[in-house]
């Protein structure tokens, strides 16, 4: 049985990983190269790579390519996939990736319309530039949304909506994508607009997030993660903040090694996918 020890001391003698899934079928192969051990001699994991891999996913509760993605990233390679589908039918997750992946889009061109006239003034007049505004995807949730006619287009049932926490419930907010390790929207934080607010509708939550889903869950997301981590590494040093607006001013002012969490106090969770990229943690 392999222990959470051997996973890293493989990471320290990872060199570089070439990942090809065949659609057919669903086979992969695994090509490790460039191994450099310091004692030039060789070392053996029962079971090879694959079970490595599969024993990191168990204990991190990851998907195969989420794993091996993440375990590139710990020894700085870029673990590239195939431009086929990893499988013929798309998992729950990856539905509801491409659910938010078109809310943001809708968000992001929604922040730019008449409607989000008072939305992008607010933002401008905090100091944030539309350069940071689009490195971060800030978008707009209109009173009017036409989520429901785009994904009714894409037909995605009410049931898929389900499964991603209902992006089109929010109205009147700035929206904040929450992206993963890996630059996929796990959900979003909408911050209420007040100005112009109708009087029937309540200001409270400031902040509206994404409900729990099998991809967002608040004890883990951490807001700029995907933004910052290769500044964390750069500088050693990852800053913790309170809100999506604190991490949108710190990369305005040119600091991109800082994280929010999402709606809740920071957990355990947090500070163990933040240790995987540093020990400094202020």
């Amino acid at each position: 049985m392999i222990s959470s020890l051997d996973i890293f001391s493989f990471f320290s003698i990872l060199k570089a990983v070439f990942v090809r899934y065949t659609k057919s079928s669903y086979a992969f192969n695994l090509v490790i190269l460039a191994v450099d051990l310091s004692n030039n001699s060789s070392v053996y994991f029962p079971g090879g790579p694959k079970e490595i891999i599969s024993f990191f996913q168990k204990i991190e509760g990851l998907s195969f390519p989420e794993a091996l993605k993440l375990l590139g990233e710990r020894v700085g390679i870029q673990v590239q996939f195939s431009k086929e589908d990893l499988y013929e039918k798309k998992s729950e997750k990856e539905l509801i990736y491409q659910i938010n992946l078109l809310a943001a889009k809708y968000f992001k061109l929604s922040l730019h319309d008449r409607a989000g006239s008072r939305a992008l003034s607010y933002l401008v007049e905090r100091g944030l530039s539309e350069a940071t505004i689009e490195k971060l995807k800030i978008g707009f949730a209109p009173a009017e949304s036409k989520l429901p006619n785009i994904f009714s287009q894409k037909k995605i049932s009410f049931d898929d909506l389900s499964k991603a926490g209902h992006p089109e419930r929010f109205k009147y907010r700035i929206m904040f994508p929450i992206f993963d390790n890996f630059g996929s929207i796990i959900g979003f934080s909408g911050r209420i607009i007040e100005d112009g607010l109708p009087k029937n509708i309540s200001p409270h939550p400031k902040y509206l997030n994404t409900p729990e889903t099998a991809v967002f869950h608040k004890s883990k997301a951490l807001y700029g993660i995907n933004f910052a981590k290769d500044s964390i590494r750069q500088n050693k040093r990852v800053l913790v903040v309170e809100g999506q607006m604190d991490v949108a001013m710190a990369h305005e002012a040119g600091i991109g090694e800082v994280v929010a969490s999402s709606g809740t106090a920071l957990t355990q969770d947090h500070l163990k996918a933040l240790s995987r990229l540093t020990d400094n943690i202020i």
